[in-house]
């Protein structure tokens, strides 16, 4: 059973938090209202504890998100007012009694790269700390999820969360809130339900009503097949009225008696008769059977004189299958050959930009602002001549790479193409060699001369 924790908010603090600087409430751990006019930041606060608590704000949008929520401080124009600024928001919280302060800080990063003198902006990161401590974000996830699990928290400070949930989804907060535990326990309670608690034994409420469900919907089945069946029977019977029963009975009797006759007549024939009579049928059964044989070969040596036409179908598939790959080959290398001619136009390309550059020759330090030596300047020369030098060389040796990889597909495609036309040749002429056997093959197979027998 999970555990309940008493936790409430003593004092939230938005800095540099959307339109506000710097903002401090002191709840004290007590139920607060915030008042104000439009546009004054009353939904910034909730922005500020949702995005403390969940890395969202209250629409549920994180900043990385496209279209996502903007928490830094903008001008009129929507332009972040100081990009060395951190934003950040600290909670004081009670969990259970004891004192936890949790803080989040959002900030620009930027850097300056080896050989420029300005900085460049490079993303946003995220800090966490807990009780003043920095720690990774897992921790702090964890931390805040003990409290209030990222959903948990939507329902409890969110009024449109709960309503947006499925029937199902609120029945269990609802359950959980009131503390009347799960459905076998509220089913325990009155006797009632003793048949639906022994039937949801082996399987949850949910698991037991889509089964009754589904058989419900099988018996409706078959109880809306049940008039055509009827109709089915009482044709039935009215096609079994119209039979002659008389004279059906009436022939029954005739051939029973038929056959008492000849019961008789093949008792009365002694057992020395009878026993002769079962050697000339064996011997008649052999000889058929011989016949049978006999025929079966001759039928046999007919089918194998036919020409078969299988194995040509099962080879012109072969060739076609092969056909197929080698074509899928061909374009392949076309595709290949074109990706690396339009890399090497932008390789030269490249080459044409570099060697159009000129050294700036920019004397002034960027730091200081004062003129650099003579010394100085010379060396940040051969710096940029050395690469110069290098983006040129760099450039000459992917394009010597790339012509090598477009005439190493064009020369794939031309063999491919070969063999193409290789196997169309032998496609077309294993289709004649076919449409030829299938021609012959509609001679009819025949018995032996004279032979009658069933096959």
């Amino acid at each position: 059973m999970t555990h309940e924790r008493q936790v409430t908010l003593l004092r939230l603090t938005l800095e540099r938090f959307k339109g506000v600087g710097r903002l401090e409430l002191d709840f004290g751990g007590k139920s607060g209202t915030v008042y104000g006019r439009n546009g004054t930041g009353k939904s910034s606060i909730y922005d500020a504890w949702a995005w403390l608590m969940t890395g969202k704000d209250s629409g549920g949008q994180t900043p990385a998100d496209v279209n996502g929520c903007s928490i830094k401080p903008l001008d009129g124009e929507g332009n972040v007012l100081d990009h060395a600024a951190h934003t950040a928001v600290t909670g004081v919280l009670s969990v259970d009694g004891r004192e936890l302060t949790l803080r989040r800080e959002y900030y620009e990063k930027w850097t300056r790269k080896r050989g420029r003198a300005e900085e460049s902006y490079d993303g946003n990161t995220t800090d966490y700390f807990v009780d003043g401590v920095p720690v990774q974000k897992k921790l702090y996830d964890e931390t805040v999820a003990q409290i209030a699990p990222p959903e948990q928290f939507r329902v409890l400070s969110d009024l449109y969360t709960f309503a947006s949930l499925d029937d199902r989804s609120r029945r269990d907060v609802l359950l959980q809130v009131a503390g009347l535990g799960d459905e076998r326990e509220i089913m325990a309670t009155d006797e009632r339900f003793s048949p639906l608690l022994a039937a949801t034994e082996a399987d949850s409420l949910e698991q037991y009503t889509k089964k009754v469900k589904s058989l419900r919907k099988k018996l409706n089945d078959q109880r809306a097949a049940i008039p055509a069946r009827l109709d089915e029977v009482k044709r039935s019977v009215e096609e079994l009225a119209g039979l002659p029963f008389d004279e059906l009975r009436q022939s029954v009797a005739d051939l029973e008696a038929e056959e008492a006759r000849l019961n008789g007549q093949l008792s009365q024939t002694g057992a020395d008769h009878t026993a002769a009579l079962r050697v000339q049928v064996g011997e008649l059964e052999n000889r058929r059977n011989a016949l049978e044989l006999e025929n079966r070969q001759y039928r046999q040596q007919q089918e194998t004189a036919k020409p078969g036409p299988r194995e040509k179908r099962q080879e012109l598939n072969r060739l076609q299958v092969s056909y197929r790959y080698e074509s899928e080959r061909y374009h392949s290398a076309q595709r290949d050959a074109e990706k690396y001619e339009a890399r090497l136009e932008q390789s030269r390309e490249d080459w044409r930009t570099a060697y159009r550059e000129r050294y700036p020759g920019n004397a002034i330090c960027p730091t200081c602002g004062q003129t650099l030596p003579a010394e100085k300047q010379a060396e940040a020369r051969a710096v940029w001549q050395e690469h110069h030098e290098k983006k040129l060389n760099d450039a000459i040796s992917e394009g010597e790479r790339l012509k090598k990889l477009v005439a190493r597909s064009q020369e794939q495609a031309a063999e491919v193409q070969s063999r193409m036309v290789e196997l169309e040749n032998r496609i077309a002429q294993a289709k004649d060699e076919l449409a030829a056997l299938e021609a012959d093959s509609g001679a009819e197979v025949v018995n032996l001369p004279g032979f009658a027998g069933r096959m």
